[in-house]
Formats: C-alpha cells, structure tokens, sequence
C-alpha cells in the first residue's frame, strides 16, 4: 500500500542514452513497477527483458537498462498505469483509510497519464469558436475514410477540416510573362503582371510563380526573390543578372481563394467535388495520354509543367509552348550560356568565333568560316574515311595491314623505317632500276645484287678493289710474276700463312729492303726454313723492323743456323759496372758511395752484386752497408765491436719493367778508424 503524496508533475521525462544501462529517474509517483512505460528511441522496451524498475519510498523512482544506450539514443519514461479499478467496496464491509488512499492515488495518476497524453494532440486554441454543438462554428471532425483516403488534410475557411486531392489548386487560368529583349547583361529586377495588368500583392496572397530562364527553373529564395512594394507593384529580382541574350518567362499559378474542398467534407466549409480542371496534379513521370483536354501536370523528374492537347495527342511544356522565336540580332558574349534557342546565334568574343545554339543535340555549334577549320575540326578527327576517292595519306603502322588494301595504298613501317605501296596483291618498297638516275651509294645495294655481267670490261681498277678483296681462290695458278708485284707491294697480311716457303724464295732474293717493317711473324715462317744461307750479312738482327717481337721461334731455324755474327750487342743480357778503388773514410755518418744506372728495353729479371774492402786502424768501429734498388731497400749488412768485415758482399734480384732503374749502396762508418775501397758495383739485365 503507497502512503505518499501524488503530486502536480507530468508523467513523462526524456534522457539522451549517454547515462549507458542508467538508472535514468523519473520524479513522478507510481504505484506499481508497471506503472511505466520506457522506449528507447520508437521501440517500446519490455520489463524484466530490457529493463528493471527501482521505486524509492517517495514513489519516484528509476529505470536500468539491461542493454546500455549510446548518446545517440533516446530514452523516453512516460505513465502507463491501466485505465482500470479493480476494488470493490461491499455493503457492510470494511471501508479502510488505506484502501480509499490506494484508489484515489490511482484516479490521479491515471488523470495524470490522459492529461500528459491530451498535451500532444491536434487541438483548437482556448479562445477558438465554440463547436457546433454547442452553437458555435468549429467542428474537427475528419471526413470519412472513404472520403480521405489518397487525399491531403486542409482547412475551409472556417478552419474545420477537409480533405483535398494531391496536387495544386489553381484558378480559371495562368498567364505567362515574357522578358526576352529586355535583358541587358545588368538589369536584375522586372515587372510582373498578368494579362497586362500588375499583380500587386496577388503575388503573395493566392498564387505563385514559376521562373525560368532558357527553359530552366530558377530556384526562388537561390536565384531570385518576388518583391512587392508599398505601392503593391510586384517584381521578379535575380540574384544575378541574366546574360543579355537568355529570354525569361514567368508563369503565375493562381490558387483559390480557401481552396476546393472535397464534397462530404467533416467540415462547415467548402461545397462539392472541385472541378478536376481546376488543379494541377503531381507527378513523377507524364501520363501516356491526358484525360481530358487542358489536363496540367507538374512533373517533379524534370521540373516542368505539362498540359495535354487532345487535338494532337501530346503533352505540351508549358514553357515550350511558348517559346519565342529566337532573336535575329547576334549577340556578343564572353562565355557561351548554359541553354539557347533554336537557331540563335552568339558571337564569343573569347575565341572570335561565331556560334548557334543546335535544338536536336542541346550544344553549341561553331559557325566556320571558309578561311577557319579550326572551329570544327578537332585535333585527330579527320581519318583516312574522311579523305575523298583518289586521294590517300600516308598512313604509319608498326606493320603492314592485312585487310582494307586497295591499289595505290601507302603505309610508313616504322620497324624498318621504308615507304611501302600496295600493288594490289603484294606490299613492295622496291624501286626499278630504270627508275634510278645518278649514283647508288654502296649502302643500299644488298649482298650479292651485282652480277659479272652488267659490270663493264676493265672497269674495276686497283682502286675499286677494296684491302683483302682478292684472294687466292680468284688468281689463276702461277698468274701473278715478281713483274706483277711492285715494291713494297706484297705485306704480312697478303701472305696466307706458310704460304711463302723456301723453294718459292731465290737465293739472298729477300733483303731487309723488300719487306715492310713488322710483316713478318712466327705464321710467315715455316719449319726450319731459315739458315744461314738464306740471311745476308748482318742484313737480320734481333730487333729489327723487319720481324716482329717472338716470330723466330727455335722451331724456325736451322741446327747451328744462328753464329755470334747474328746475335746483336747486348742482346741477351745488359750488364752496366762501376768501380771505385780510392774508397772512403768513416766519419760517423751515412753516404752513399756507388750509384748506377741501367736501361731495359723490355721487362725482365735484373741481378746486382756488390763488393768492397773495409780496414780498421785500432779498435773495431761500427760499419753498416745498405743496397738500394729504386730507392728500395734490397740487401744489407752490419758489423762492430769485436767482429771485423773485411771483405763485405751484398746482392739481390727483382723483376723489373722496361725502362731506366738505379741501384746504389750507402755506407755508414762510426769514426775515422774505419775506410773502405776497391768498390764494386754490377748490374746484369737477362734480356732473353
């Protein structure tokens, strides 16, 4: 049993779910946990399932959720006790203080629940009319539903309710305004009337108007504003001022007066069915024929508005229909407008070029003029299909065509970089040689193309003959005589190898003279072809410009062929030798005493020695030798003390490149007591 206050609160309250599960409180009394209802966003929420109840002892209490709400989400706590009373009081029975309590708080609450609920309905303000029941005018009760349904709700003008079809009440007539001629690229505001007359504040009191320019709809409020002044002067203003050339209309859709309400109507106002006439339906796409003539819809796909013409079975756009014919003056524009008219001409003043609006494509087109192509003729548009019979370009291809040829077809083929032309089988890029005047330069002859009969007799000198072209197999056995060959004329590269051999050569016939400087090599030579008889005195050295490096190998000569009259100076070793016999005395610091320099003409192994007398007077001094080979330490020796080095050697070997090389010894001597002569220094270069 509740033993609170039900105080003066709505029974409703409304929380975003950012609290998650809650509790979310409520301030209202309730009797019981069902008391309440709890939906989250539309969805009605169950007890126990979705959600707990908790009532404090005041009778307010909260709501867990048992899935938690998002700040996204609405939680929404309103009364819901049962509009039921479930308690009798019998006669004689017991009439308790808390039974009474229990069913007067529930009175309340549910008084409570149909007030909170009463707050969100349609109503008519406090100070309406009375309802006619009552002797008053108001009366809100809806038409039938056979008679609503499919419809809009309206209002007569008694402010009861009716019902109307969906679409656009309209008056007797419309009218159009047309502005074109007056656009100057600057005027923004101009005059609205119908029928000649201003309009005045019927502009804003029962009708409308739909503007367009070029056939397009301009947004009211975006693209202009209907003005009426205190002079009840109406006026269309554009927010920005139409091009010169564009041609507006305005349209007036006259609505009437309260409206036509629907016959059977709940409401005091309003009489019977409206006149299907007198309306404008909405649609999303035209009819496939109108049901009767005049007929007027509003197409919401493409903004326009239709009337049916019976006579010609066609639905007419409104601004179509009423189409101006288009200016004759060429108007100069700086950019080409969104729309125009058909056959309107417009010079842009841009490029310079003349251009007419094209009705079947929706585009502007440019005019050309007899000395300009370039209007039209875009870059890559014209294709061999465009040329007229009897005229071919020359087409590039990465390989020849295989389909489409005809005589006379020529094509640039870009892997060899030739001129083909079709010949009507066959792609060539030949030439006749009767079509050849002038000389051919040699690169464009193929091999083998010249045959021995079209070559003149005597025609081909030394001097067309180019180096190597003559070889053995094009000379006639024993064709060429010593009368044949001139000096000099026969070198290394004409001898095949062991072509020349003993029997071929008359004795001492070949001196150093005949033969060029390093024509003869190992290949030239055969076998044991070179003796002594065939060498004239002196006339071959080693070294000679005549045979080259290595061509005389052991193989190429004679048993005791070779004497000491062939074998040039210094041709096996390259000995250079210095000598010293006065010597020198110690004086404590470091000399150097022989220096030697040698040249090898090829490279090779080299061989010094050095040797010397040292003699003492008195105590045994320090000495110390040092052999140096290209500023290279190559050998040394020390002595002192109790020992004695009398007759000191150094020696050393290293292979060396061609060229100029010194070798030198220094000596150290820690005091006079010490003197060294009779110096040799000896350098051996082996050459072979």
């Amino acid at each position: 049993m509740a033993d609170y206050s039900i105080n003066a609160v709505t029974r409703r309250v409304v929380f975003s779910g950012s609290a998650g599960v809650g509790p979310y409180a409520f301030t209202f009394e309730i009797l019981a946990q069902t008391d309440i209802a709890v939906y989250k966003n539309s969805t009605k929420l169950t007890l126990t399932t979705d959600y707990t109840v908790t009532i404090n002892a005041n009778g307010t209490g909260s709501v867990t959720l048992v899935v938690a709400a998002t700040s996204s989400d609405t939680i929404t706590i309103i009364g819901s006790r049962a509009i039921e009373r479930t308690t009798d009081f019998v006669t004689a029975g017991d009439l308790l203080a808390s039974s009474l309590n229990e069913q007067l708080d529930s009175q309340i609450v549910m008084i409570q629940q149909l007030a909170e609920e009463n707050k969100r309905t349609l109503k008519a303000p406090a100070y309406d009319p009375a309802d006619v029941a009552d002797g008053g005018t108001a009366n809100l009760t809806l038409p039938a539903a056979s008679a609503r349904a499919g419809k809009v709700l309206s209002f007569d003008s008694s402010g009861n309710p009716q019902a109307y079809e969906i679409g656009v009440p309209i008056g007797a007539s419309y009218t159009i305004n047309d502005f074109s001629g007056l656009f100057d690229g600057n005027q923004t505001a101009f005059l609205l009337d119908i029928n000649g007359d201003n309009l005045g504040t019927t502009v804003n009191d029962n009708g409308f108007w739909i503007i367009a320019l070029n056939g397009v709809i301009q947004t009211e409020s975006v693209d202009y504003n209907i003005t009426v002044d205190s002079s009840d002067i109406a006026r269309v203003v554009f927010t920005t001022a139409p091009e010169s050339l564009d041609t507006c209309y305005a349209v007036f859709i006259r609505l009437y007066e309260g409206g036509v309400p629907d016959a059977g109507g709940g409401g005091g106002g309003g009489g019977g069915e409206a006149d299907p006439t007198s309306y404008i339906e909405i649609v999303t796409s035209n009819p496939a024929s109108g049901e009767y003539d005049g007929q007027t819809i509003y197409n919401t796909t493409d903004g326009a508005i239709y009337i049916w013409k019976a006579s010609t079975s066609e639905w007419l756009d409104i601004f179509q229909s009423f189409t101006p014919d288009a200016p004759d003056a060429i108007t100069v524009v700086s950019s080409l407008p969104g729309a125009g008219t058909a056959g309107q001409v417009v010079y842009l003043s841009t490029d310079e070029k003349l251009y007419e609006w094209d009705a079947g494509s929706s585009q502007w087109v440019a005019i050309v003029l007899t000395n300009d192509t370039s209007a039209t003729v875009a870059d890559g548009s014209i294709t061999t299909a465009k040329f007229a019979q009897g005229i071919t370009p020359v087409e590039i291809v990465a390989t020849l065509p295989s389909s489409g040829n005809f005589e006379g077809r020529m094509a640039y083929l870009t892997t060899d970089n030739k001129l083909y032309r079709y010949e009507g089988a066959t792609w060539t890029a030949a030439v006749a040689g009767s079509d050849l005047t002038g000389s051919v330069d040699g690169s464009l002859l193929t091999a083998n193309s010249i045959a021995a009969g079209v070559i003149q007799a005597g025609a081909i000198s030394t001097t067309e003959l180019a180096a190597n072209a003559v070889s053995t197999a094009k000379l006639a056995a024993g064709a060429v005589t010593t009368d044949k060959i001139t000096a000099n004329a026969v070198i290394a590269d004409k001898i095949a190898a062991n072509a020349v051999t003993s029997d071929k050569i008359i004795a001492n016939a070949i001196s150093s003279g005949k033969i060029q400087a390093g024509a003869i090599g190992a290949d030239q030579i055969a076998a044991g072809v070179i003796s002594t008889s065939k060498i004239n005195a002196n006339d071959f050295l080693l070294g000679s410009g005549q045979i080259a490096d290595a061509a005389i190998t052991n193989a190429k000569i004679n048993t005791a062929a070779v004497d000491t009259l062939e074998i040039a100076s210094e041709a096996v070793i390259v000995p250079k030798t210095y000598y010293n016999q006065s010597g020198y005395t110690g004086s404590g610091s470091t000399i150097n005493i022989p220096s030697l320099s040698f040249t090898l003409p090829v490279a090779t192994k080299a061989y010094i020695l050095f040797n010397a007398n040292q003699a003492y007077s008195g105590s045994i001094p320090d000495t110390t030798l040092n052999l140096y080979l290209n500023g290279t330490v190559i050998s040394g020796v020390s002595n002192g003390g109790s020992h004695a080095q009398t007759s000191p050697t150094l020696a050393g070997s290293a292979s060396l490149g061609a060229g100029t090389h010194t070798v030198y010894v220094s000596w150290y001597g820690a005091s006079s007591a010490v003197t060294i002569g009779n110096i040799s220094l000896t350098v051996l270069g082996a050459m072979r």
